[in-house]
């Protein structure tokens, strides 16, 4: 993990994932986030695909807090902004949060930031 002693922000730790798999056992969920996509090798006509995993294992009580977290949180959104399947989903929310940054300046956090689930 690279860590800006400046900023104290943690770089480089953002995993994009196209894909997900999910397996109970006993008390914990196993929730496998994976991502495959091709690379392309210079100098070669083909292409080969990789395949790369974070998993995450929480216990069920804390997962049934995720969820319901997700739940309200899409709600929500949902409430302000309108179907998150919509095209205009994405720039709306993007521009009410320009505005938010703009009023409360980049440093501040805004009452509706993310809040710790566990």
């Amino acid at each position: 993990m690279a860590v800006d002693n400046e900023k104290s922000e943690v770089l480089n730790d953002a995993f994009y994932s196209n894909n997900l798999s999910i397996q109970i056992g006993g008390k914990d969920i196993f929730i496998d986030f994976h991502c495959t996509s091709p690379r392309f090798l210079i100098g070669k006509q083909d292409t080969h695909l990789v395949r790369e995993h974070k998993m995450i294992i929480m216990n069920l009580v804390l997962f049934r807090s995720l969820i319901n977290f997700g739940n309200d949180l899409i709600r929500d959104l949902e409430t302000e902004f309108g179907d998150i399947d919509s095209p205009d989903f994405l720039r709306r929310m993007s521009e009410k949060q320009q505005k938010i940054l703009k009023e409360q300046g980049e440093g501040k956090a805004h009452e509706k930031a993310p809040h710790y689930v566990g």
